[in-house]
């Protein structure tokens, strides 16, 4: 594993990490992580897509991990259309790279979790020929009320408090509400040594700020929307736990998958049984690997 920056096109440096321990690889598995987390939280999964031919990149989001380390959960600007350039710019800087050492072309997949997975679902309606494919998880078919009024709270508290400030009541609108739900652990993991791992990352699990919530609402506003490159016959798997909440327990996500349906694309839905938020965290953990993998494996591959 290596960690190396780029800089992005308003010349924020970003961090990224690189796990290329392959000997003749099939292609590049590209992680978009979730809210409140980081890269390298990614790196048992990645070791083990390296083992399968896949070499995996991954940046540290705006806002979040190294690129922002000294002001976790705020960043300048629209941190949203900020870090939807930057997954841009990683794609390309990974396919070029690896294709030239490799002399011979080599595909990306993009994998998005959570916060991740939203990023994931707007990036591939704008640039899905970078792509032979997306793994959309621990997702939901983000629409409705929520994000308005989400949009509404945070821009008030940016008005008198200020953008960087942590936005406390979405987070309990969120992060609270979700846990809620069980009596034991999190909504991140039925495990609870996972549940203590992510409390105890002291890159993990901080309070967006108002700026970041706002720039989120904002861009999740537009996802569904008619404008958008044509999404059919492109590749897209879905996975998730039934005990999600962020996915309205599956409910969301077999939503989600409609939506793909009914826009053309290829569109496998995978849902673990008595699996939360998390399914590399959990009881799902080696299942997901390898279905997860298999997907990438087989689109990186034609």
């Amino acid at each position: 594993m290596i960690r190396n920056s780029i800089t992005a096109y308003d010349g924020k440096q970003i961090s990224v990490v690189e796990w290329a321990d392959v000997q003749n690889p099939i292609g590049i598995i590209q992680i978009s992580h979730g809210m409140a987390e980081h890269a390298m939280r990614y790196d048992y999964f990645a070791k083990k897509m390296n083992e399968k031919g896949l070499i995996v990149v991954a940046d540290d989001h705006r806002a979040h991990g190294y690129t922002d380390r000294e002001t976790l959960g705020y960043s300048k600007g629209d941190i949203w259309e900020g870090t939807l350039q930057d997954i841009k710019s990683v794609c390309e800087y990974a396919k070029n790279k690896y294709s030239q050492q490799y002399e011979r072309p080599l595909g990306v997949v993009l994998f998005g979790h959570s916060y991740g997975s939203f990023l994931t679902q707007a990036f591939i309606r704008r640039y899905p020929i970078l792509l032979s494919g997306a793994i959309i998880g621990g997702s939901n078919y983000f629409a409705g009320a929520v994000l308005p009024l989400g949009r509404l709270l945070a821009r008030i508290r940016m008005t008198f408090v200020g953008p960087s400030k942590p936005n406390y009541l979405l987070k309990k609108m969120s992060f609270d509400v979700y846990n809620k739900n069980f009596e034991r652990g999190t909504f991140i993991s039925s495990i609870e040594s996972e549940c203590e791992k992510y409390k105890d990352d002291d890159m993990c699990g901080f309070i967006c700020s108002s700026n970041f919530y706002y720039c989120f609402f904002k861009g999740a506003q537009k996802l569904y929307k008619k404008q958008g490159e044509s999404l059919k016959g492109f590749n897209v798997l879905l996975v998730a736990g039934d005990k999600d909440p962020v996915g309205n327990m599956g409910k969301g996500v077999e939503k989600l998958n409609e939506w793909y349906k009914q826009q053309g694309a290829n569109v496998n839905c995978i849902i673990y049984n008595g699996v939360r938020h998390e399914y590399l965290n959990d009881t799902s953990r080696l299942q997901a690997i390898t279905d997860i993998g298999a997907f990438a494996c087989d689109y990186l591959r034609r």
